[in-house]
């Protein structure tokens, strides 16, 4: 039974018990499936090689965020747009890509055009098509918001509708209905907040409702990250970043009883204790599973470098208990997905070592001393007593959470954001180039042998190593490429046709649904990072997450003005919106501190910048000129310091430096450092010559942001988190924002 996943082999085996001779669909991919007769596999047997397959196509750029057996095709998808064939041939492939499981052979007809980041992959158990989840809103020009189903030839499946209002994270089906998790708060216009279940082949939302509330993950959000069927099918394991699950307590982890769909006792303190030793940032719960046989489940996050463990949990409820862990293994830096085998707990993420801490209690943890890495992360790491170098990726004993033998290491720059176990082996995804020492892409299929011998069902772990007394001294470690720091930052893109795009910890709330004849122009994201409003060039405003609602007085306003920026109040009063003629208009309790629609303007005002206090504000136009209103100070502006003279390049952007001064930027990349506002850099002063103008600018940690038209982003003074500058756009981009 080689075709069938393992998601699917935990719930026979739950039914049928070992040994027993059942009945099981396979996928076949040029017709509706088959179906044949087969034995229920034990597992691996073992853990899988450190060397992964070499004939697989390899994804060139971007990063890969799922994989999954569908039929006889691996199908693998992230943010990505080019793919390499064994032969050295590179195919333009967006986002999501299929190769034979057999013969490594790219499907090259398997090719949907999708516009999005794919976040989630689910291969339907009745084996009828495979769904999508992630931030697209098309998919071949089919509008699919945030969830889709393909079927075996890679089309969309018209019959299938079930749009989100934003990203969707995570899938599992049972056969009859496809559970989903993410950030949305509706799906086809029915209220849902972060997670719902829809039917696997109409998209109808299903009457199963238990709401997730209370977020507390980085930036605001409560996303639910992962959703997991019991081996059973009688559980739903939800794994999420908020304090509640159908209005009760449930702060990260819930179970939902399939047979009624309430919500089970099942109750932990852990992460509400573990959640104080996070960044300010907040706690995210990135992935989670149950084990074969679901007697447990295994949990990763990320948060900080004391929020940064997998953890064991007991699947049955202890009634009148909270329950405690059965053990913890911290990692020192995040861990972002992790995928269950019969004798392994595999887990990737950022790390470089991890240490077994045993169980905790949950009482414990807040003041629990946890042990600080022993040293950078480098290619020369080496073990530390109870601390094992793990470059990346790790195996852990299911029993205990000690490593065990096994560290292929990876090249991944941020990060290993998925794992999947198949009956095949292990597939991968990451965004850099090789795992073992094979150059593989952001794709990897490390494949076990075949396994004549049943396995060892209590696997001996890896003992801890002895120091030899008279060691040879270690190598020196050498440098790794700059990691992606474990931050919290992140940005939006804002696209024409009102795409929202979220980097790093920059949490998409949904995309906007323009009015006909309508541009986005404009977006603002609100203080705590919760939300953001978008203006459109009809001044329609769309309010997501935290941001305020009220809607704007356009009384007075000029036929031929139009809106050019918005701020939200950092002060949570209101919001501003900023037009090209220079009118300022307050909308709720902001005050109101100027305008410059009074004055004959040589250029139209293009930006606008409020202080970090809210108490005064700054207009730019296109030619440099800066007016300033309330407590803004004015510092100079372009036709100050270069008087008669006009600019090869209009100023498109402005940004606050404390209040002490601020920087302008011109279409070209430019800066213009005014007051004390420290000269961080510029693309002229590194030579870069964006593809498409420069047309936004944005403060962004020690410094500012720089967007152009394309999507490409220029990061001075904080980490780059990604940008769009390789993706084919539906519509330029217009405007970013910082959380």
């Amino acid at each position: 039974m080689k075709n069938v996943p393992f998601e699917v082999l935990r719930r026979l085996r739950a039914a049928s018990g070992l040994g027993l001779t059942i009945v099981a669909a396979t996928m076949v991919l040029t017709s509706m499936p088959t179906i044949a007769t087969a034995a229920i596999p034990t597992g691996h047997g073992s853990l899988v090689p450190q060397t992964p397959r070499a004939d697989t196509p390899v994804i060139l750029d971007g990063r890969v965020n799922a994989n999954v057996q569908f039929g006889n095709l691996i199908v693998v998808a992230g943010l990505f747009t080019q793919v390499e064939l064994p032969d050295g041939t590179i195919v333009d492939q967006q986002n999501l890509m299929a190769y034979d499981i057999n013969s490594g052979a790219m499907a090259e007809w398997f090719n949907p055009d999708i516009n999005g980041e794919v976040l989630a992959l689910e291969s339907a158990d009745d084996g009828s098509g495979l769904f999508l989840g992630g931030k697209f809103s098309k998919i071949d020009g089919i509008a699919r918001f945030k969830i889709a189903k393909l079927d075996h030839s890679g089309e969309v499946d018209a019959g299938f509708v079930a749009n989100a209002d934003a990203k969707i994270q995570a899938l599992d089906d049972d056969g009859t209905r496809l559970f989903v998790g993410g950030s949305f708060t509706e799906v086809n216009g029915i209220e849902r907040i972060r997670l719902a279940a829809v039917d696997v082949t109409s998209g109808a939302v299903d009457s199963f409702r238990n709401d997730v509330t209370g977020p507390i993950g980085n930036g605001g959000s409560g996303a639910v990250r992962r959703v997991d069927i019991h081996p059973s099918g009688d559980l739903l394991l939800v794994a999420h970043s908020s304090t509640q699950v159908a209005g009760s307590p449930r702060t990260g982890l819930a179970q939902i009883d399939l047979t009624t769909d309430l919500l089970t006792a099942w109750q932990t303190e852990w992460y509400s204790e573990a959640t104080t030793r996070c960044n300010a940032g907040g706690l995210t719960i990135r992935d989670a599973e149950y084990a074969l046989d679901g007697d447990s489940f295994f949990v990763v996050e990320k948060g900080g470098k004391e929020c940064a463990k997998i953890v064991a949990f007991p699947t049955a409820d202890t009634a009148g208990q909270l329950e405690q862990n059965l053990w913890v293994t911290a990692a020192f830096d995040s861990v972002y997905s992790v995928g269950l085998s019969d004798v392994g707990v595999y887990v990737g993420g950022h790390f470089c070592f991890v240490e077994p801490l045993g169980p905790i209690d949950s009482n414990d943890v807040a003041a629990f001393t946890f042990d600080t890495r022993p040293e950078p992360c480098g290619f020369g790491n080496v073990d530390h007593g109870d601390v094992v170098a793990r470059a990346k990726l790790a195996a852990l004993d299911p029993a205990t959470g000690i490593p065990l033998d096994w560290n292929p290491t990876t090249t991944a720059f941020e990060a290993t954001f998925d794992i999947e176990v198949i009956d095949r082996g292990l597939l991968l995804g990451q965004d850099r180039d090789s795992v073992g020492g094979v150059v593989t892409g952001r794709h990897s299929f490390i494949e076990v042998p075949p396994n004549p011998n049943p396995p060892n069902p209590n696997p001996t772990p890896a003992p801890n190593p002895t120091p030899d007394p008279t060691p040879p001294d270690p190598p020196v470690p050498a440098p790794m490429p700059d990691p992606v720091p474990d931050t919290e930052d992140g940005y939006f893109l804002l696209s024409a046709d009102g795409g929202v795009f979220g980097f790093g910890d920059g949490t998409d709330l949904g995309n906007v649904r323009l009015s006909a004849n309508s541009t986005a122009v404009a977006i603002s994201t609100t203080s705590t990072g919760a939300g953001y409003l978008v203006v459109g060039s009809d001044w329609t405003v769309y309010s997501f997450g935290d941001a305020p609602i009220e809607i704007p007085d356009l009384t007075g306003l000029a036929p031929d003005d139009v809106p050019v920026d918005v701020a939200v109040d950092p002060l949570g009063r209101g919001y501003w919106i900023f037009s090209a003629n220079g009118t300022v208009i307050t909308v709720g309790n902001v005050p109101h501190y100027g305008d410059a629609n009074n004055i004959n303007l040589n250029q139209p005002i293009v930006a606008a910048s409020i202080t970090k206090a809210g108490n005064g504000y700054r207009l730019l136009a296109a030619d440099g000129g800066v007016f300033t209103y309330g407590n803004a100070p004015f510092h100079g502006s372009i036709p100050q310091i270069l008087p008669n003279q006009t600019l090869n390049c209009p100023i498109v952007g402005i940004v606050d430096a404390n209040n002490t001064g601020y920087w302008l930027v011109a279409c070209d990349g430019g800066i213009f450092a005014f007051g004390n506002a420290p000269f961080v850099g510029s693309l002229p002063g590194l030579n870069i010559t964006p593809n498409q103008p420069v047309n936004g600018m944005v403060p962004y940690v020690d410094g500012y942001l720089l967007i152009a038209q394309d999507g490409g982003v220029f990061a001075f003074g904080g980490p780059f988190q990604g940008s769009l500058g390789n993706i084919t756009l539906t519509a330029p981009i217009t405007a970013i924002t910082t959380r």
